[in-house]
């Protein structure tokens, strides 16, 4: 009678605890979701070009994106690095397929995508970056897994 009651517990805590670590790990994707979509939104609304690498660190891009850019191409401070950056963001050409509903891009917000006119060799361009994040459960910060630029010439009237 001692062990079928022993084992009846056992069962028992074997039961809750698989239901509390389900839980745990369900709250804690939800919790990375929503962290996610404040990250961007702050992002977004906080942030202009030239704090981006507040924002954007290389170890927080996909293992696809690693492959075109490098760690000293994450440069927003000049026109110059702006304008080199644009143009290797404009050659990757990838298909990302994510499992998650849960990304949130940058240009999917009312403010719009992030944009900078800079003035290259006494043209004058738009450039705008548009970044898809999705949640990471084992970081602090999202993962990128689109990185998207594109760059405008602009022509004054003379």
């Amino acid at each position: 009678m001692n062990k079928k009651i022993l084992s009846k517990k056992s069962v028992i805590k074997c039961v809750l605890l698989i239901f509390l670590l389900a839980f745990a790990i369900w709250f804690h994707i939800g919790a990375s979701e929503t962290f996610c979509y404040h990250y961007v939104e702050d992002l977004v609304y906080n942030c202009y070009i030239s704090e981006l690498d507040e924002y954007v660190k290389y170890s927080m891009l996909s293992s696809e994106i690693k492959q075109y850019i490098k760690k000293d191409d994450l440069k927003y401070t000049t026109d110059e690095e702006l304008f080199s950056l644009a143009q290797k963001l404009q050659k990757i050409d990838y298909e990302y397929i994510t499992d998650s509903e849960s990304t949130y891009s940058t240009s999917s917000f009312k403010h719009g995508d992030l944009h900078k006119q800079i003035n290259i060799d006494d043209k004058f361009y738009v450039v705008y970056f548009s970044i898809t994040f999705a949640p990471n459960l084992f970081s602090s910060r999202p993962k990128i897994i689109r990185f998207e630029a594109s760059l405008k010439e602009i022509k004054f009237p003379d």
